[in-house]
């Protein structure tokens, strides 16, 4: 949420860990730039730490990034599935106060944490999205994403400016989806539906009998 130098220090950013745990001299990507930093020394709640855990509020004093090169909503990432992307595939419900549908193709606005960005939304198996209902949407951004599987994030309409739902990200490193996608459909159902056994068998379904 904050970066700033300190003298002696280097770069030190802050914000909540939302996954897995931190660890001095770790080496992770901040980004969606993906630029390397090692992790010199850690705080949480003002105190020195060697593990942060998820969670927690923490302060990282970083090696390898200048205070120039990290902007608001920047995040601190690593580990296999997790990478910059311009498309994500989610459900999201509706609010019922929302004053019209989401339609095919509306411009929204994205926050998924502390960024906010413009991005256009494809419908995938609900044509609109009415009001007090849910679907499965695809958001395509101009400025990649870093989010995780699981994610939440709320949307907003541009005009009239209005909060109208939140979501949930499905697939983090969604692939272009043009057109009726049925297979892919009933994989991020059964994501949706949080079903293990659903989930594989939708997966080895897609993609041939393979599922990494």
């Amino acid at each position: 949420a904050r970066v700033f130098s300190v003298p002696g220090r280097g770069t030190v950013v802050t914000g909540t860990l939302m996954s897995g745990a931190l660890n001095t001299d770790a080496r992770l990507s901040i980004g969606p730039s993906s630029s390397p930093v090692t992790i010199r020394g850690l705080e949480c709640r003002g105190h020195p730490a060697e593990t942060a855990l998820a969670g927690t509020r923490v302060a990282a004093n970083l090696r390898g990034v200048s205070e120039q090169d990290i902007q608001r909503g920047d995040v601190l990432f690593g580990g296999a599935g997790i990478a910059p992307s311009g498309q994500i595939a989610a459900s999201v419900p509706l609010a019922d106060t929302a004053r019209r549908p989401l339609k095919h193709m509306d411009t929204v606005r994205l926050l998924p944490g502390t960024e906010i960005q413009t991005v256009s939304m494809r419908t995938l198996d609900t044509k609109p999205i009415a009001p007090g209902s849910g679907g499965l949407i695809q958001l395509r951004a101009e400025r990649p994403l870093v989010v995780r599987p699981g994610q939440r994030f709320v949307l907003r309409h541009l005009s009239p400016a209005e909060t109208i739902g939140g979501g949930q990200v499905l697939d983090n490193l969604a692939s272009p989806t043009r057109g009726r996608a049925p297979k892919r459909i009933a994989m991020l159902r059964a994501l949706d539906s949080r079903s293990d056994d659903a989930a594989l068998a939708g997966m080895a379904e897609l993609d041939g009998g393979v599922v990494t």
